[in-house]
Parts: C-alpha cells; sequence; structure tokens
C-alpha cells in the first residue's frame, strides 16, 4: 500500500495543527497571582483536538481502506483481519450527520 500519511489532505493537517495551538494556548493551571483558568474554554480547546485528530484518522482508515480494495481486499477480509481497524474503518464511514464521512462504497463479501 501506498503511504496513507503522505496523503492526508493539507487542511486536515492544518485543523489538527489550529487546535493544537489553540489547546498550547489555553493554561493548564492558574498562572502567578492566583489566576484563573478558563475552564470551559480549555475544554473546548481539547474538544477540538478530539474531533480534529477524529477527521484525520478517518481520513487514514479510508485511504487505507481503499487502497487494500485497488490490491484486492474485500471489507471481509479487513474485518476478519484486523477488527479494531475494521470497526474504526466502520465509524468512519457513517453518514456526516451519525458522526462519520459517509460511505466510501466498499462491498462486503
Amino acid at each position: 500500500m501506498r503511504n496513507c500519511l503522505s496523503e492526508i489532505r493539507s487542511d486536515a493537517v492544518d485543523e489538527l495543527r489550529l487546535a493544537v495551538d489553540s489547546l498550547a494556548a489555553s493554561p493548564a493551571r492558574g498562572g502567578a497571582g492566583g489566576v484563573d483558568v478558563d475552564v470551559p474554554d480549555r475544554l473546548a480547546a481539547v474538544a477540538e483536538l478530539c474531533r480534529a485528530v477524529d477527521g484525520v484518522l478517518d481520513s487514514l482508515v479510508v485511504q487505507a481502506a481503499a487502497e487494500a480494495a485497488e490490491e484486492g481486499w474485500t471489507a471481509a477480509r479487513m474485518a476478519s483481519e484486523h477488527a479494531v481497524y475494521y470497526a474504526r474503518l466502520q465509524r468512519a464511514l457513517l453518514p456526516a450527520g451519525a458522526g462519520g464521512q459517509g460511505d466510501a462504497g466498499l462491498k462486503k463479501q
């Protein structure tokens, strides 16, 4: 298979970098003088980072599945060989409203 990481869209990587930067800019603890930490902002930054990581992982598993399909792998073979990967793939392929990217047209045989 080709190197999937090199094919992840640059906008997804940029989004991930922005989420990491946002989290880094939010202090984890009060600074000198007992300044209160803005917990809701920090939690929002963590949630955004999780969403960005999920998006990158979804892209990676879908790309890997497409490459495996090009090499003759069926969805059933992916499921039997790598159950955890296949579960993540199924999650990534859920319709957008259900938390995934949508069906990539894989057939289960």
